[in-house]
Parts: C-alpha cells; structure tokens; sequence
C-alpha cells in the first residue's frame, strides 16, 4: 500500500499508533532504570528496616508497572494489527473506535502514575542521601 492510497484518518491511526509503542517503551527504560538505582541505592550500605520497608514498596510498584506496560504492549500490538488489517472504508468500526479510545487513555494514565511514581521515589532518594 503506498503513502497515497492511505486515507488521512487511516495515517492518523498508524502514527497514533507508533506514538503509543515509543510512549510505553520509553516508559519501560524508564522503569528498567529506576530498577537499577533501588538496587544501586540498596547496595550503597547499611538501611533501617523502615527504609527497606518502603524501598520494598517501590520495588512492587516497579513490577507492577512491568506488568502493566507488558499487557499495554500486547494491546497496543493487536490494535496495530487490526488497523492493518482494516480497509480504509472500515476504519469506522466501532470496536476498534473504542479500542482506540481506550488505548489513548490507558497509556495517558500509564504514563501520568509512572511520572508521581517517579517522582516520589527520586524525592526519595534525594532525602536519604542528604542524611
């Protein structure tokens, strides 16, 4: 299919599309990275057990969000596959309009908490290497 045969809104939904997987993959480096300095931090010396205590919490949070990204990822990738698989002249599907939506707003959110979780934890570690 060349780049002319492509309808606008079709063109829309597959660069929305790409914006997503970069979105959610930077949002795994991202996560990988924080990972990375728990385990860092940790390493560092001596932690009360509070501390450890909510460093644990974190650690959680961290897998969760693998989690979530993972299953945010195979939504993404059946979308995408599904776009395909449409011709311009049925891109309105319902479900895929509704799956569209949800995708948007599914990695909005996923990408607002990471940035709170984010920054809590960096909040953190600042305080704990200023005592």
């Amino acid at each position: 299919m060349s780049q002319s045969s492509i309808s606008p809104d079709t063109f829309k939904i597959h660069a929305q599309i790409l914006v997503w997987k970069q979105t959610v993959l930077d949002l795994v480096q991202e996560n990988d990275q924080l990972k990375r300095q728990l385990s860092h931090f940790i390493s560092e010396g001596k932690k009360s057990s509070e501390l450890l205590d909510v460093l644990e919490g974190y650690h959680n949070a961290f897998i969760n969000k693998d989690t979530h990204l993972s299953l945010l990822i195979q939504d993404i990738r059946r979308q995408e596959m599904f776009a395909k698989s449409l011709a311009n002249e049925k891109i309105k599907d319902l479900n895929f309009e509704y799956q569209q939506q949800r995708l948007q707003f599914e990695v909005g959110r996923m990408a607002e908490e990471f940035q709170k979780l984010k920054q809590k934890f960096e909040m953190l570690l600042g305080q704990e290497k200023l005592d």
